[in-house]
Protein backbone atom coordinates (compact mmCIF):
# COMPACT_ATOMS: atom_id res chain seq x y z
CA UNK A 1 0.00 0.00 0.00
CA UNK A 2 1.27 3.40 -0.81
CA UNK A 3 0.82 6.52 1.26
CA UNK A 4 -1.98 7.99 -0.90
CA UNK A 5 -4.24 4.96 -0.52
CA UNK A 6 -3.83 5.04 3.24
CA UNK A 7 -4.80 8.72 3.35
CA UNK A 8 -7.85 8.44 1.09
CA UNK A 9 -10.43 7.39 3.77
CA UNK A 10 -9.18 10.07 6.18
CA UNK A 11 -9.53 12.73 3.53
CA UNK A 12 -13.13 11.70 2.78
CA UNK A 13 -14.07 11.76 6.47
CA UNK A 14 -12.41 15.14 6.96
CA UNK A 15 -14.13 16.59 3.88
CA UNK A 16 -17.52 15.30 5.00
CA UNK A 17 -17.06 16.70 8.51
CA UNK A 18 -15.89 20.04 7.14
CA UNK A 19 -18.92 20.29 4.88
CA UNK A 20 -21.22 19.46 7.82
CA UNK A 21 -19.70 22.30 9.86
CA UNK A 22 -19.91 24.64 6.87
CA UNK A 23 -23.58 23.82 6.30
CA UNK A 24 -24.33 24.33 10.01
CA UNK A 25 -22.60 27.71 9.83
CA UNK A 26 -24.62 28.72 6.76
CA UNK A 27 -27.87 27.73 8.49
CA UNK A 28 -26.89 29.73 11.58
CA UNK A 29 -25.94 32.75 9.45
CA UNK A 30 -29.21 32.64 7.53
CA UNK A 31 -31.14 32.48 10.79
CA UNK A 32 -29.22 35.48 12.14
CA UNK A 33 -29.89 37.49 8.97
CA UNK A 34 -33.63 36.87 9.19
CA UNK A 35 -33.63 37.77 12.89
CA UNK A 36 -31.93 41.06 12.01
CA UNK A 37 -34.51 41.69 9.29
CA UNK A 38 -37.39 40.96 11.66
CA UNK A 39 -35.93 43.07 14.44
CA UNK A 40 -35.56 46.17 12.27
CA UNK A 41 -38.59 45.45 10.05
CA UNK A 42 -36.57 45.25 6.82
CA UNK A 43 -37.36 43.40 3.62
CA UNK A 44 -34.78 41.40 1.67
CA UNK A 45 -34.61 44.25 -0.83
CA UNK A 46 -33.72 46.73 1.94
CA UNK A 47 -31.04 44.39 3.26
CA UNK A 48 -29.49 44.02 -0.19
CA UNK A 49 -29.21 47.79 -0.53
CA UNK A 50 -27.85 48.07 2.99
CA UNK A 51 -25.16 45.46 2.31
CA UNK A 52 -24.29 47.10 -1.02
CA UNK A 53 -23.77 50.44 0.74
CA UNK A 54 -21.73 48.77 3.48
CA UNK A 55 -19.50 47.08 0.92
CA UNK A 56 -19.07 50.32 -1.02
CA UNK A 57 -18.09 52.25 2.11
CA UNK A 58 -15.73 49.48 3.21
CA UNK A 59 -14.07 49.45 -0.24
CA UNK A 60 -13.61 53.24 -0.14
CA UNK A 61 -12.12 52.97 3.34
CA UNK A 62 -9.69 50.25 2.25
CA UNK A 63 -8.64 52.24 -0.83
CA UNK A 64 -8.07 55.28 1.34
CA UNK A 65 -5.97 53.30 3.87
CA UNK A 66 -3.89 51.35 1.38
Amino acid sequence: MNYVTQLQPKIKITYRRTMEYFNRFLDWHEKQCYRFMDRFNLSEYHCMWLMFAEGFILALLLVWIF
